[in-house]
């Protein structure tokens, strides 16, 4: 290697340990403060009505196995409703969850209540610490010791991480600039992509499904996003049907049927 040679790479070398340093010491707020300003992004809408297309992804690309959702939300009671439909808008599976069920991804995507939205993650080994829990210990640097946060990037955006950068333990990351999740892993990985804003309250385009090898298994696509004051999907007295295939569904294909249990399992 030339002296000019040993120059360039030792600047080069400088430079990367300069960047490295100043990530590693970049401010990341508590983890309550970043779970408080998502939820705070959720408030607004009293209903929320979703559209979307469900595929299964096969060898990297999408496959010609999917079925279309509808999926209904309502914010007062904190009641979500969602059909697997056929192309000819036939119920293939039904389901309802109540904040205390939500996936983890629903619960980022919805969920308002800081309380609710913290048991979620917490329960899912997310590592959020309590603003209590915080001034509970005696100073600063100790609190600053007890966060499991870390200022990363994430397909070169910068991110905050809450949880250790380890594949086998649970991890939120949340855009810095956005406060908006980008990717959580728990028992699969899922991924937000390309947030639209509907009278301020975000959704993502498109939502992946990633298994434990980091294969891609199926897309959820938005088609059509709206906000409402009331739901007719919530009114009446009538119970909700039991969570499950309907009598069609239960005669569709089993590609089709894994998808849909694939999607209400990991995703909704």
């Amino acid at each position: 290697m030339t002296r000019k040679s040993l120059i360039f790479f030792g600047i080069a070398l400088a430079i990367s340990s300069i960047f490295q340093a100043s990530s590693a010491l970049a401010y990341v707020p508590p983890s309550h403060f970043i779970i408080k300003t998502l939820a705070a992004k959720h408030a607004g809408p009293k209903g929320i009505r979703l559209r979307s297309q469900v595929t299964k992804i096969e060898n990297g690309k999408p496959s010609d196995v999917r079925f279309k959702a509808l999926t209904v939300y309502n914010a007062e009671t904190q009641i979500l409703r969602s059909w697997a439909l056929d192309d000819a808008g036939q119920k293939l599976y039904q389901l309802e969850r109540k904040a205390n069920t939500f996936t983890v991804p629903d619960a980022l995507m919805f969920l308002s209540s800081v309380p609710d939205l913290t048991r979620t993650l917490t329960d899912a080994g997310v590592p959020i610490r309590s603003e209590s829990d915080l001034l509970a210990l005696p100073d600063e640097e100790q609190r600053r010791n007890a966060e499991v946060t870390y200022f990363k990037r994430w397909k070169n955006v910068p991110a905050w991480l809450i949880g250790r950068p380890i594949k086998t333990e649970p991890q939120l990351w949340i855009e810095k600039d956005s406060f908006l999740p980008v990717r959580v892993l728990i028992q699969h990985e899922v991924q937000f992509d390309s947030y639209r804003f509907y009278r301020g309250f975000p959704y993502p385009r498109m939502i992946s499904l990633i298994d434990s090898d980091e294969t891609p298994v199926l897309q959820e696509e938005m088609l059509e996003f709206t906000t409402a004051s009331s739901l007719p999907e919530f009114k009446g007295s009538a119970p909700f049907p039991a969570s499950g295939f309907t009598e069609i569904g239960n005669a569709s294909p089993s590609a089709q049927k894994t998808l849909i249990e694939q999607f209400y399992k990991f995703v909704r």
